[in-house]
């Protein structure tokens, strides 16, 4: 006959091993300890929700954020490459490897994630800066824009594609995204102190003196300071 300490040894072994925490509980807890910038924290309980649900979206890409937040940017990337196995049509994927990318000095793989987020929003084809306009209009209330998780605004990819070019030593392009975001009020001040820098860039002239002076004239900051400097 078996003791019954051994019986009462064994059923605490096989209840302790049985883990009886849903993966929505640990994403619920992941949320709050990424609300407290605990990212550790949140990372192992995103593990935990990833192991019982290998199919957790929000789980992959949340737990990709809380790599990026601690410089772990490779494991951030492998994170957002398993989503897309699943979900090839996640635009914050795309674009967080392309922050990635970028934070990396590898700005020719940033672009063409950034490409790839833009033809998840539809965008045919992501060198046509005019297909902006078919997004919506990005300057309506937030209540309005219908953004959910895994979204990303279509100009905001077009104005981290612009840094992208800029970095990657291709002005004229640069100048072309950072027009786009002009056009739709995005970033005003910033975008037209960066179209004029990389015209500036591209053609090797004073031309773009008239647009800092028309852009200080207009009140904007950045196009008002450079003119002090450049444009006399």
């Amino acid at each position: 006959m078996t003791p019954r300490w051994l019986i009462l040894f064994l059923a605490t072994i096989v209840f302790s091993s049985c883990n009886l925490t849903s993966a929505d509980t640990y994403l619920q807890q992941s949320r709050l300890a990424i609300e407290k910038e605990d990212y550790r924290s949140a990372i192992n309980l995103l593990t935990q929700a990833i192991h019982k649900d290998p199919q957790l979206k929000e789980a992959y890409l949340q737990r990709g954020l809380c790599f990026q937040n601690v410089s772990h940017k490779d494991s951030a990337i492998n994170d957002y490459k398993k989503l897309l196995s699943f979900d090839p049509g996640n635009t914050s994927a795309w674009y967080n490897t392309g922050l990635c990318n970028y934070s990396e000095n590898k700005f020719e793989e940033a672009i063409a994630n950034y490409n790839r987020a833009l033809i998840t929003k539809g965008i045919a084809n992501p060198a046509d800066t005019s297909a902006i306009r078919l997004s919506g209009n990005t300057t309506a209330p937030l209540a309005h824009q219908a953004v959910n998780a895994f979204d990303v605004q279509t100009v905001q990819l077009y104005y981290q594609r612009g840094l992208a070019y800029y970095a990657a030593q291709q002005p004229q392009k640069a100048y072309r995204d950072f027009q786009t975001c002009i056009a739709q009020n995005y970033n005003l001040d910033e975008c037209i102190y960066l179209s004029s820098v990389c015209w500036m860039a591209g053609n090797k002239n004073n031309t773009p003196c008239d647009t800092f002076k028309l852009n200080s004239a207009q009140g904007k900051n950045m196009a008002r300071n450079h003119l002090a400097h450049l444009c006399k």
